[in-house]
């Protein structure tokens, strides 16, 4: 064997056993550590309460909202405030859930203890209400913000959109009752006479406009303060507005013709009345059973 024979294949085993040691080096060196998985984020129900002394004049009737949007935030904030100060952030993977509630005093307390998310979601809130209250007023809200995936299958129906209701008030905002129709009604309680005081005679006249024609009802407040010495005033406010549907105006309609129709003999007269009054007549009711004619109507506007 030649010299450039022996050459060539010194040359082949070198490289034969620098690849055998390249392969053992690789299988012995040890797998890169894997990088730990990032750990999905737990989501739990988040809730809290908050007592401001704020006061809402024409406070809506729906007192739970259901809030899925900043566009839905921003509508909340405009029938209320932004005091809670939720951050749009939030609402990315939670709804917001807000119960609010207007009290007498600043002395009661109130404390949101639970969410229940089973088949219907709820608040389970605990008062203590002070023997001897305070007389400022005071504004609470009950909040809590569910993640997203705990709402499949849950009944939330009884919360309300925030833009629902602001559509309803803007369009109700222009809104001027007119007695000008034997389809309009007023309907006013005794509460008048249950309020009365001795000091000339200041009072509170709560009473009920009920315009079958275009299918609004609204609850209206008078105080009367005599202000013995001075001028008398009347504060009127608008407790609700609200429409109604095609079904509620034929059930409320038949109410009340039934207890327009109806005779009273004042013969159980003793601290009011009840007054229903529309375009061409004003009747006062005294007997029980008017009145509790009356009531029913009144409970049927309230829950309406």
């Amino acid at each position: 064997m030649d010299k450039k024979k022996l050459l060539i294949i010194g040359g082949i085993s070198v490289g034969v056993i620098i690849l055998i040691i390249v392969g053992i080096l690789l299988l012995k060196k040890p797998k890169e550590e894997e990088k730990p998985k990032e750990e999905e984020k737990v989501l739990e129900v988040q809730k809290y309460e908050k007592q401001t002394h704020e006061y809402f004049d024409n406070l809506p009737e729906e007192d739970k909202y259901y809030i899925n949007s900043v566009e839905e935030l921003n509508k909340f904030y405009y029938l209320y405030s932004d005091v809670l100060n939720i951050k749009d952030k939030d609402l990315k993977d939670y709804a917001l859930f807000i119960q609010v509630k207007q009290v007498g005093s600043g002395s009661d307390q109130y404390k949101l203890m639970d969410v229940n998310i089973s088949g219907t979601l709820s608040f389970k809130i605990k008062e203590n209400i002070a023997e001897i209250g305070t007389a400022d007023m005071a504004f609470w809200y009950f909040v809590a913000l569910v993640p997203n995936n705990m709402l499949e299958d849950v009944n939330i129906s009884d919360w309300t959109l925030p833009s629902v209701v602001v559509e309803k008030k803007i369009a109700l905002k222009d809104y001027e009752f007119k007695m000008d129709a034997v389809t309009k009604f007023v309907l006013t309680t005794d509460y008048k006479y249950k309020t009365m005081e001795n000091d000339g005679g200041s009072n509170t006249n709560i009473f009920y406009q009920i315009d079958l024609d275009n299918k609004v009802v609204s609850k209206i407040s008078i105080e009367h303060h005599a202000n013995l010495g001075g001028t008398p005033e009347d504060i009127t406010r608008v407790i609700f507005a609200k429409r109604i549907d095609d079904r509620f105006v034929k059930e409320i309609k038949n109410l009340l013709i039934n207890l327009g129709n109806s005779e009273d003999e004042k013969k159980d007269a003793q601290d009011g009345c009840y007054t229903l009054e529309t375009l061409n007549f004003k009747k006062e009711y005294y007997d029980s059973k008017n009145i509790d004619q009356a009531k029913v109507i009144v409970d049927k506007l309230e829950g309406n």
